[in-house]
């Protein structure tokens, strides 16, 4: 279900994973958005699915309209005494209420996750995947503009691996090709990142031992050290690997990895 989207630019094919835009509940109609989507560990795909819509509701609730009339206060009885003053209790006014019928439509927004494999799609869903044009349409006006050809769809086993080489991949037409000469200048970028790091740490020990004769000798080996790490890009032979496998496994000996 998932699918990749080949664009060629520059004559470099930029290859990017693409989930499916949507996916519909077929029994219900319902058209799920994507959130999130990643496999697991086990080579599940699981989507995270959203969903908004509105809910009409409809109730009828008691309301307060108004209030009772007083009641006026009973006579005095005939036999009340003359010099003690009638006052005499009266019942509250009481609140009126009425039925009222309400309506009120109610934005609600519905999660789900969605798991399922290449060997086992999902049954009862139907995926909706962007087109090489969509694709591009989202991109930046300037990357638009380095588009020199017709996008096409391929599948995630026509990619090859390790995906942090992927600036050498190529399109050929019929299959996604390494470019090798490409592949060995990205890894050689791998290497001087490493180097130049134990650069920085063999600049402290330099200065450490600086002007300290009891440490000249340590001083030169440093600073011999130094010199055949800044000539890893001209020494360390890279033309014998054929793939990117045979040139991953090729890395200066002492330099971590």
């Amino acid at each position: 279900m998932f699918k990749h989207h080949m664009i060629p630019v520059d004559g470099i094919a930029r290859v990017g994973l693409s989930v499916p835009e949507s996916v519909t509940e077929d029994a219900t109609g319902n058209i799920y958005k994507i959130e999130r989507g990643h496999a697991d560990a086990a080579g599940n795909h699981r989507l995270e699915l959203v969903r908004e819509f509105i809910e009409h509701r409809e109730w009828d609730h008691e309301v307060q309209v108004g209030w009772t009339d007083p009641e006026p206060p009973p006579p005095k009885p005939d036999d009340w005494p003359a010099d003690e003053p009638w006052e005499p209790a009266t019942p509250p006014p009481q609140p009126i209420y009425e039925t009222q019928h309400a309506e009120q439509d109610v934005k609600r927004i519905e999660r789900r996750e969605l798991v399922y494999s290449d060997a086992a799609p999902p049954a009862g869903w139907t995926f909706a995947h962007p087109t090489p044009a969509e694709i591009v349409g989202g991109w930046s006006a300037s990357l638009q503009a380095r588009v020199t050809g017709p996008g096409r769809r391929i599948e995630k086993t026509d990619i090859p691996g390790h995906a942090e080489y992927r600036d050498c991949w190529r399109d050929t037409g019929a299959a996604i090709v390494e470019d090798m000469p490409t592949a060995r200048t990205i890894h050689m970028g791998f290497i001087r990142a490493e180097r130049d790091a134990e650069l920085g740490r063999l600049d402290q020990l330099e200065l450490q031992y600086l002007g300290n004769p009891a440490r000249a000798a340590e001083l030169a080996e440093v600073r011999a050290e130094k010199q055949t790490l800044r000539d890893i890009p001209q020494t360390f032979d890279l033309s014998g690997a054929s793939t990117v496998d045979e040139l991953k496994a090729l890395w200066p000996a002492g330099l971590t990895k």
